[in-house]
């Protein structure tokens, strides 16, 4: 839970704090913290075993001298890791999986997704971490196999701890990788995501995280689209390209989380986003098709539809709940809205509703 882990932050803090500077820290806040709660901090062992000798023994402030003479220098220079896995599984309705601008377009599915993420987690030192992990996830799209989905990527996250204890705030940097693949070969596409961010923990219940976040998509060159051409009118200067994935997009984001004693987390978070929108239609028009950055047949249908790619700017707002099962594992459960202003007052609206089971090993 959100509590526990405040509480670890706060143990990692003064006992990497005591190895370091000895004299910067007073033992007597480490009393009565429960020994299992070090087993649960990402610590090295040797922390463990001067933690227990300091609430054992009569004099706690001797033992962690002792230890931090012996180890400081060696503790100093060396990293420490944890690797971690998480498996998750989700179920979720949307309400307009084409994005389409016209009623008849608009298509809903429930969708199924099973995930897994496999990773390490590195201490480099007191105040900076180094996380690197891989992913595969796959998606099934109920009516719609055109949208089923295989995704693979990577991603490395950097978190700079700007001072000491629980409430300093924390400063991030993350970079990721994916590849999608779905039916046909309009949709697959590559994903770069970087975005820094703030962590600020306001009290031992709330926390806020706010940053920005850019991303480039770049999709394979696709052949001439003979149904696509037909819809230039007689006017081949007006000829758009066919990737739909080719973009860039830059985002702003914020989020509010609140943490209750018993584990519940609440969430709330808000993305404003510079970019694009992928959308789908059956009635194409001219208008359409000239406002559009890229317009090609959507191989996740069989025939008659167009997928087409248009400026827009996204509001997302989502709330969110987390209830854990568990030690290692909660579900979670999420609701969201996004309102997408395109290009030439196209605008519509988008909401997914979602579960998930998700167990750490």
């Amino acid at each position: 839970s959100s509590d526990l882990w405040f509480k670890c932050d706060m143990v990692n803090s003064y006992l990497l704090r005591a190895l370091s500077k000895p004299n910067s820290v007073s033992i007597d806040k480490l009393k009565g913290m429960p020994v299992e709660l070090i087993c649960k901090a990402h610590i090295p062992k040797v922390l463990f075993c001067l933690y227990t000798t300091a609430m054992i023994t009569s004099a706690p402030r001797l033992a962690i001298l002792t230890v931090a003479a012996l180890s400081s220098s060696l503790m100093s220079s060396t990293a420490f890791s944890n690797t971690f896995s998480q498996l998750s599984l989700s179920a979720s309705e949307e309400g307009n999986i084409t994005r389409s601008l016209d009623s008849a377009g608009e298509l809903n599915s429930q969708i199924f997704r099973v995930e897994y993420t496999h990773g390490k987690l590195v201490q480099l030192n007191v105040d900076n971490s180094l996380t690197l992990s891989g992913l595969v996830s796959a998606s099934k799209y109920d009516d719609f196999e055109g949208f089923d989905q295989l995704r693979w990527g990577g991603s490395l996250s950097y978190i700079h701890k700007s001072g000491f204890g629980p409430y300093a705030p924390k400063l991030g940097f993350d970079l990721s990788f994916s590849h999608s693949e779905l039916e046909g070969d309009a949709r697959d596409n590559n994903l770069v995501t970087a975005s820094f961010s703030y962590q600020k923990r306001i009290s031992a219940a709330w926390l806020f995280n706010g940053g920005v976040e850019h991303q480039i998509s770049r999709a394979d060159s696709l052949p001439a689209d003979p149904n696509t051409l037909a819809l230039i009118y007689d006017d081949p200067s007006q000829r758009q390209p066919g990737e739909i994935y080719d973009f860039e997009a830059t985002t702003l984001f914020t989020t509010l989380e609140y943490a209750f004693e018993n584990g519940v987390l609440l969430s709330a978070d808000y993305r404003y986003t510079d970019g694009v929108i992928i959308s789908t239609t059956k009635h194409p028009t001219l208008h359409l098709y000239k406002i559009s950055e890229a317009v090609y047949s959507d191989s996740a249908f069989s025939e008659g539809w167009y997928a087409y790619q248009i400026e827009a700017n996204t509001s997302a707002w989502s709330l969110g709940a987390s209830l854990p099962t568990g030690t290692d594992s909660s579900i979670n459960i999420s609701y969201s809205l996004y309102n997408i202003d395109g290009s030439e007052h196209s605008n519509y609206e988008n909401d997914i509703v979602a579960v998930s089971f998700v167990h750490n090993f």
